[in-house]
């Protein structure tokens, strides 16, 4: 009866991927402030070292941003599989706590049963007035257990389809999402890392001759700048999801915000707005670049239906240790019978 809620071997990797995902997903995070720090050290270092030549690496500077950008919202995109995969495991634990009532009512049938064969064959054997009280108390005893049992089991029959429903779209929506989110991060870093090596092949080539220099950077600048618009930046998955990394001067820090929706997917708008420098009096370096990526930590605070935490009582939850109940040679016809006797 209750056999049919024994966990199958993919629920327990369920558990493990959830276990480890949380690390996963915050390197993610933490690669994209490493990134954006990257950028800023380096154009600080060119504006020390080649003060002339810093109003000409700019695009350098917002390529390695873009690509930081990439992994924020990656990071965001993995966090709602990991909501998605740890919703699972959260149910997992109302099939535990139904095998448990449901072991426990079996228990109970089993022993009032065993008490109602003893007192009925006393009572043939004898039949006493004190036997009859006694028969009549254990058949009623016996009878409240059985309805107890068949309630119990009503309920995980009706629960099982539900559970079982709701693993498989999690599963699919969860597993569909990763694989677009970490298929759009992969182009989009490649793409990015080769205009990088471009860029850099272009500075290799030609250090013996600053002109050429200055006018092959010139030439790569106005290359990015025609495809992508005079100030602005677009990224854009195939579902046209798009989240918006904005720049902004504060003082003479320049800050980069991240803004990302929490919404689905499907809803996120992604656009990326440039600022670049307009400090070109002598081209000396006057502003102390510094990067800082805002994230929303509210974004990793459990959902309600329970969400990943080292102190999770679910975390000791082996699908392992679910006690396999055998009790399939009781129906519901003969539950019914002795609740109506």
């Amino acid at each position: 009866m209750f056999s049919t809620l024994r966990q199958p071997k993919e629920l327990k990797e369920i558990y493990q991927f959830v276990n480890h995902a949380k690390y996963f997903i915050d390197q993610l995070k933490e690669r994209s402030k490493a990134t954006a720090a990257f950028a800023n050290d380096l154009m600080a270092l060119i504006q020390q070292e080649a003060p002339n030549f810093a109003l000409h690496f700019g695009i350098l500077k917002q390529l390695y941003l873009d690509l930081s950008a990439s992994y924020l919202v990656a990071y965001f995109d993995q966090i709602r599989v990991f909501e998605d995969m740890n919703d699972i495991v959260a149910r997992v634990s109302v099939i535990k706590r139904l095998e448990q009532e449901g072991t426990k009512a079996f228990n109970s049938y089993q022993i009032a049963n065993k008490k109602y064969q003893e007192i009925k064959s006393k009572y043939k054997s004898a039949q006493s007035q004190e036997n009859q009280i006694l028969f009549d108390k254990a058949r009623i005893e016996r009878a409240k257990a059985a309805e107890e049992l068949l309630n119990k089991h009503n309920e995980i029959k009706e629960y099982q389809p539900r559970f079982d429903k709701f693993v498989q779209n999690r599963t699919s929506s969860a597993w569909a999402r990763f694989a677009l989110s970490m298929e759009k991060l992969s182009k989009e870093e490649a793409s990015i890392m080769e205009e990088i090596s471009s860029f850099c092949k272009a500075i290799r080539d030609n250090l013996d001759n600053p002109e050429i220099l200055l006018s092959k950077v010139r030439q790569y600048n106005e290359s990015l700048t025609a495809n992508q618009g005079p100030n602005t930046f677009t990224k854009s998955d195939d579902k046209g999801e798009v989240d918006q990394i904005s720049t902004q001067k504060v003082d003479q820090n320049e800050k980069i915000v991240a803004n990302v929706d929490k919404s689905e997917p499907n809803k996120r708008k992604k656009s990326h707005t440039k600022q670049t420098s307009k400090n070109t009096e002598q081209h000396k370096p006057k502003t102390n670049f510094q990067i800082e990526i805002e994230v929303d930590e509210s974004m990793l605070s459990p959902p309600v239906s329970g969400s990943y935490s080292s102190d999770n009582e679910n975390d000791d939850y082996d699908p392992d240790d679910v006690p396999n109940i055998d009790i399939n040679n009781i129906d519901d016809s003969f539950l019914k019978d002795i609740v109506s006797k």
